[in-house]
């Protein structure tokens, strides 16, 4: 984790390392100098000046989301390791800070306001902008508060004088307004979304339980025990739904959730197979080729996926010029509609599956809502939602029966693309062929 943190800003962590010891230094010799205790209000400078830099400062320079995600369950990060990364982060802020000032309530109000301030500034500062998440700052707030709870034991027990309480109200008021005027300022211009989770998290058993399904579905008892495999869950960011990755020793899956429609699984990605990939027959083909490669396919899609007998789209195209091997895929296009169900199947040089792709939808829909909407009308839909329209050129070649709120509609999938590039950015927009309905997130 620290690796992915840090990588590439080698010159950044060295640059905070300075300028954190040498801010350190300065508040020790000037405490010194002063007769004062000097060390630990040093530590606490220099642990102060670090978490700021980390969490301001090393990801930012970019664009303000100006939204932040809501986490509606409260336990999760205690599940995660950034969860608890973030918890141990401050606990040395508030044990450190309540040391160094004496000061009970000033502490508290910062270990409960600092986090806040730091969040909004995130999402709402295009200098230290990342993503603004109610988990953190929990974390942060609860890691900070069991650092002052140490801290207060330590001073009981070494018999360290703390202020009064009642010479702390002007100091703490004049704080708290401070940190709570920014935050309300901050906080305006900021679109808060409520989500279930907002981080990666070890899975549940439920999850294994439908990733073990799945997995035996398309390739039978040989993943019934799925070992000593890592199973984890990354939610959409402000969706209520994520993917279940599953990493082993012969496979690395996704499953989406909580629909379990999409299931992805990659064996090997060379041109020299292995033991890894999955053998369809028992028996090694040195000798193939386009037409071998869709045979063994087409067995090993009619062994698990019996759907594709009512395909009315199926072809084999190699892939990296053969050197990978070949796909072959199927779908059901009905009365002009993509139909869910859909397979790809990649057969390496041996003859052996290297990576499977498929949605476990219905092959057909009887009460599909009929198509009102034409292609024309759904590109204008998707024009009057954007602006500057005049650099990007439309299409709407795709017609497919998405799933969103537990019902089947009929979507068009309108791309406005940078004219003038080979591979320019794409926005992608969802239009009910219904209704008219834009959606702008992807279906389920």
């Amino acid at each position: 984790m620290f690796q992915a943190i840090f990588q590439g800003k080698s010159e950044f962590v060295v640059l905070l390392a300075v300028v954190s010891a040498a801010l350190a230094f300065i508040v020790f010799v000037w405490r010194r100098k002063r007769q004062d205790p000097a060390l630990i209000p040093a530590a606490f400078t220099l642990c102060l000046a670090v978490v700021l830099g980390v969490t301001l400062f090393l990801s930012g320079s970019g664009e303000a989301s100006h939204e932040c995600t809501l986490n509606h369950q409260i336990w999760e990060p205690f599940r995660t390791t950034q969860g608890l990364l973030n918890g141990l982060m401050t606990v040395p802020l508030g044990f450190l800070g309540l040391l160094a000032s004496r000061r009970r309530l000033l502490t508290i109000t910062g270990v409960v306001l600092g986090p806040c301030v730091v969040e909004v500034a995130q999402a709402s500062v295009n200098a230290f902008s990342r993503l603004c998440d109610s988990s953190d700052a929990e974390m942060n707030i609860l890691g900070g508060m069991l650092g002052v709870a140490l801290a207060w034991l330590v001073a009981r027990a070494r018999g360290l004088e703390l202020k009064p309480v009642l010479k702390e109200r002007t100091p703490t008021v004049a704080a708290a307004l401070a940190g709570v005027g920014v935050i309300v300022v901050a906080a305006s211009g900021i679109t808060f979304t409520a989500v279930d989770a907002t981080s990666v998290q070890s899975g549940s058993n439920q999850q294994a339980d439908a990733m073990r399904d799945a997995l035996v579905e398309a390739f039978g008892d040989k993943f019934k025990n799925m070992g000593d495999g890592r199973l984890q869950y990354s939610p959409d960011p402000g969706l209520s739904r994520g993917s279940i990755h599953f990493s082993g020793p012969k496979v690395d899956a996704d499953l989406s959730w909580p629909s379990k429609l999409k299931l992805s699984a990659m064996f090997e990605w060379s041109d020299k197979p292995t033991s890894r990939s999955i053998s369809i027959d028992g028996h090694e083909h040195p000798q193939m080729d386009l037409a071998e490669a869709r045979k063994l396919a087409t067995q090993y899609a009619h062994d698990h996926y019996p759907w594709v007998s009512t395909a009315n789209h199926a072809t084999t195209v190699p892939v990296a010029d053969g050197k990978l091997g070949w796909m072959t895929s199927w779908r059901v296009l009905d009365h002009g509609v993509l139909m869910p169900a859909m397979l790809d199947v990649q057969i390496n040089t041996a003859g052996r599956i290297s990576q499977l792709l498929v949605s476990r939808g219905p092959a057909h829909l009887d009460d599909l809502p009929s198509i009102k909407v034409t292609r024309t009308q759904a590109i204008n839909i998707a024009k009057n939602s954007m602006t500057h329209t005049e650099a990007l050129e439309f299409h709407a070649n795709v017609l497919k029966a998405s799933l969103r709120d537990g019902h089947w509609n009929p979507e068009y999938i309108v791309q406005a693309i940078v004219r003038g590039t080979k591979d320019g950015s794409t926005t992608e927009t969802y239009i009910d062929a219904h209704t008219g309905q834009l959606h702008k997130g992807a279906p389920e």
